[in-house]
This record gives C-alpha cells, sequence and structure tokens, in this order.
C-alpha cells in the first residue's frame, strides 16, 4: 500500500512575503508538489514555482520548469535512491515465491527491465534478511529467498 503524501518537516522560518521556489527529482503522480505546494501557500508566500529534474506527462502536477519531459510512464531510479528502490522491488518479486539469485535477477529484467550484477543484488537481499523482512533456506544446494512469514 502506498503511503499517502503528508507534510513531515514543517518549515521553521517565517516565509510569508517571501517568493518561493520547491525543486523536486521527479513528478509522478504530482501528489507530493501539490502537497508542498498547497502548505507554501498556506504560510502566505507571494509567488511560488516548482522545478523537476524529469516530469511525467501522466502526473496530476505539472511543475513550472522541468530538464527532461517523460512522455511513457516508467520507474526513474535515482543514484541516490537505488538501493531503496532495488530493496523494494525485491520484496515485491518474492510475494509468495520462493526463488535463488539467478531467478530473481531473472525476474528484476522480465519486470522492470533492470540487468543487475549478482553482487549487488546480494548485498541487498543479505540486508534484506539481517532486517527481517526476508527469510533464506538452503536446499538442494541452493540458496533461495522469500519474504518472512
Amino acid at each position: 500500500m502506498r503511503e499517502e503524501a503528508r507534510i513531515k518537516f514543517p518549515i521553521p522560518e517565517n516565509i510569508a512575503g517571501k517568493k518561493i521556489l520547491i525543486i523536486d527529482d521527479v513528478t509522478d503522480t504530482g501528489e507530493t508538489l501539490k502537497l508542498a505546494v498547497d502548505y507554501v501557500l498556506s504560510l502566505n508566500t507571494t509567488d511560488v514555482r516548482t522545478a523537476v529534474l524529469q516530469h511525467k506527462t501522466c502526473s496530476a502536477f505539472t511543475p513550472d520548469f522541468y530538464a527532461q519531459k517523460i512522455l511513457k510512464w516508467r520507474w526513474i531510479i535515482y543514484p541516490w535512491a537505488r538501493y531503496e528502490d532495488l530493496a523494494g522491488f525485491a520484496e515485491k518479486i518474492l510475494q509468495n515465491m520462493l526463488l535463488d539469485l539467478p531467478q530473481i535477477i531473472a525476474e528484476f529484467k522480465h519486470r522492470y527491465e533492470l540487468d543487475l550484477k549478482e553482487s549487488e543484488l546480494l548485498e541487498i537481499l543479505d540486508d534484506l534478511t539481517e532486517r527481517g523482512e526476508l527469510e533464506s533456506i538452503e536446499q538442494n544446494q541452493r540458496k533461495l529467498w522469500s519474504i518472512k512469514q
């Protein structure tokens, strides 16, 4: 279930009467930027503009400025969120499945068109197992992972 956008860290300074530029990496659904703009406007600012690196045209929110327009929806993995995104994908892949490393890599390719190195994926799987999100078993001399029940 997707978490609803919310203001987690209110602005501690008085920005009334100021011109504000809100910058984000991407407009996906647009909920986050819409919430941010509404929040900043509620603080009596004079002008609020928005900018993103990439704007998905399917978004309900269109920013004032963007570096790239994405016409066909796709997941964008940024360097600063790669680990988090891949861990989330791994958990989705392992829902109701017991798979070994080559099978998980094949699922990443099939579902998300991602080519992963075994070492990168193994680090993520080991971390998720250590955190108690996944469990692993040895079966027929293969290590298999699944969501922890």
